[in-house]
């Protein structure tokens, strides 16, 4: 059997492009997501209350995840025909907001918190192996944050902004053959005011529940990041 004599040429190649898949490519990725974040659009918007600016919204932000929290019931959007209260444990009639976030399933499903994280959740979530959904939890008030870390951020905006939103969160539910959203009702709660609904779109690594957020600020033309996968830099632009 003859040995295989291998070019050193081709050898060096080789050993080259596994170094640049293997490192460069990870430094590029860290270098894009600091980068990038830094990027700040809209930032001529005005956050107070006016004769124009006169829906008022949320920003929440446990420190790594970034929901929206929004007006349950108005002329513009009733919440409660997309998400229907009867679909969590309290079904409190007296909720006046509602807080939707986007995300992972296995994350959402699979790790109630942090000491329960795999290698196998990470992988699936950062390579889009797992289906997404929306994350709604009804809420009687909202509890505005004074710390640096803005937990929570209180947002004037105006009827037009509020409608690209509701426009935007309405194209990443998932529907039925009735057009209605999709509950999931075999998985257990986090809490008795909150529930699961399908939604479009995967989670990546270049695609997080942050950047999903980011994205509806965008389209509403409110003050957001170029891109981020993190939420710290979402907050730093109010």
């Amino acid at each position: 059997m003859k040995k295989i004599k291998w070019n050193k040429k081709i050898v060096k190649r080789i050993a080259i492009i596994t170094a640049i898949i293997f490192v460069g490519l990870p430094l590029i990725y860290v270098g894009s997501v600091f980068g990038f974040s830094k990027i700040q659009l809209n930032s001529d918007f005005v956050n107070k209350k006016s004769k124009n600016q006169t829906i008022e919204i949320y920003l929440k932000n446990n420190g790594v995840h970034t929901d929206f929290i929004f007006p349950l019931k108005s002329k513009y959007k009733d919440w409660s025909n997309e998400f229907a209260i009867e679909n969590t444990i309290a079904k409190d009639l007296s909720s006046e907001y509602i807080k939707v976030g986007w995300g992972d399933k296995g994350f959402y499903f699979n790790v109630p918190d942090w000491d329960s994280l795999t290698f196998k959740d990470v992988y699936t979530a950062a390579f889009a192996l797992n289906e997404s959904a929306l994350h709604v939890t009804f809420l009687r008030n909202v509890n505005i944050s004074k710390k640096k870390d803005r937990e929570c951020v209180r947002l004037f905006i105006t009827p037009n902004q509020y409608k690209e939103l509701i426009k935007y969160v309405e194209e990443t539910i998932e529907r039925d053959s009735k057009n209605k959203s999709i509950h999931i009702d075999n998985i257990t709660n986090y809490g008795p005011r909150d529930s699961f609904y399908e939604a479009n779109g995967r989670y990546s690594l270049f695609h997080s529940c942050n950047t999903w957020v980011n994205v509806g600020l965008k389209e509403a033309d409110l003050p957001a990041t170029f891109w981020t996968v993190e939420s710290a830099p979402i907050f730093e632009c109010y």
